[in-house]
């Protein structure tokens, strides 16, 4: 199963174009989701579907900033438990904290970092196994900073925003909204700003209410599947697409909605390597296609990729201890 995001993504976005005027359920028809599904608070959805509704009902509501409308109109209301939580924490820095702590609640490859360097902080977002289009992008980001203020009482102004989607045709309510120098076409959505910042008290706050939240946040968590990491969805994007070719790993980096660079840093981090997982791809689609009597050992070898058949049966000799002639006849 791949990522999967809650329907409060989906509520918001069909909320948004009904504001513009577009018909609930023809907002929902474009989405593909049934409107059952959002009488349900916990409810997830596929990233897939949440691409879909990102992208096609904006479309019907012909609003180019759609994304940073969505923003501007959750700011006043609040439409899950992660909203709750960080509603009712202290200071910008334990809003970050909670925000850390619960994204899988919101989406399981939403990716949030906050770094400190010296006087400078910066909050950072991208889908670590997917891939955003822009209105999203623009929401998240927008949501942040309108957030921040709202939060706050402050005129919150950063330093720099960077966007991972290209530059809009209009940017007079990208200037309006986010009233900080902006930077598109970037590797994540981000917001550099004084580190100050993090300190700054929230306009209210309840201890006791925050607590009890968070517990139930806490056990919304431990109910969903265990994290699959990057090496996870880089392994099934490679299984994928083998039978098309070998993507370098700029392609598949691309595929996961990062840049190269971001893919082999995660991965190290994860004690692997693009050639690793690369080699363990191969090595399961090898012994797949090997128990497939219909299938000769020249296009088993041309499927993975390899240039040779003698290539191949080196490798699946080291993944097996046999050769491919002596593995079939095994199985």
């Amino acid at each position: 199963m791949g990522p999967t995001g809650c329907i409060k993504a989906i509520r918001l976005c069909v909320l948004t174009a009904s504001r513009a005027g577009v018909d609930p359920r023809e907002a929902l028809a474009a989405a593909g989701v049934a409107p059952a599904l959002l009488e349900d608070p916990t409810a997830r959805v596929p990233h897939d579907t949440v691409v879909r509704a990102w992208t096609r009902v904006p479309e019907l509501a012909r609003d180019p900033a759609f994304g940073l409308h969505a923003a501007e109109l959750l700011v006043g209301q609040l439409f899950d438990v992660v909203d709750f939580v960080t509603d009712q924490c202290a200071t910008v820095r334990e809003a970050i904290g909670c925000m850390l702590r619960y994204q899988r609640l919101i989406h399981d490859a939403l990716d949030v970092r906050l770094t400190v360097e010296g006087a400078r902080a910066r909050v950072s977002q991208r889908f670590s196994s997917a891939v955003a289009p822009p209105q999203l992008s623009s929401f998240i980001v927008g949501l942040w900073v309108l957030r921040a203020r709202a939060l706050t009482g402050l005129s919150f102004t950063p330093h720099r925003i960077t966007l991972a989607h290209p530059a809009p045709a209009e940017r007079g309510e990208y200037d309006r909204l986010l009233a900080a120098p902006l930077a598109f076409d970037a590797d994540e959505n981000a917001i550099l700003f004084d580190a100050a910042f993090l300190d700054a008290p929230t306009l209210r706050s309840d201890p006791a209410l925050g607590a009890v939240l968070r517990r139930h946040a806490d056990e919304l968590l431990a109910r969903l599947p265990a994290e699959p990491g990057v090496r996870g969805a880089l392994e099934r994007h490679l299984l994928e697409a083998l039978g098309r070719g070998v993507p370098d790993v700029g392609a598949a980096a691309r595929a996961l909605g990062m840049s190269a660079r971001t893919l082999q840093r995660r991965l190290g981090d994860e004690g692997e390597s693009y050639k690793s997982v690369l080699d363990e791809a191969r090595r399961k689609l090898a012994i797949a296609h090997m128990r497939e009597r219909g299938r000769t050992v020249s296009e088993v070898a041309f499927l993975l990729g390899f240039s040779e058949v003698s290539a191949f049966s080196r490798a699946f000799r080291r993944w097996t201890g046999h050769s491919p002639a002596a593995y079939r006849r095994s199985a």
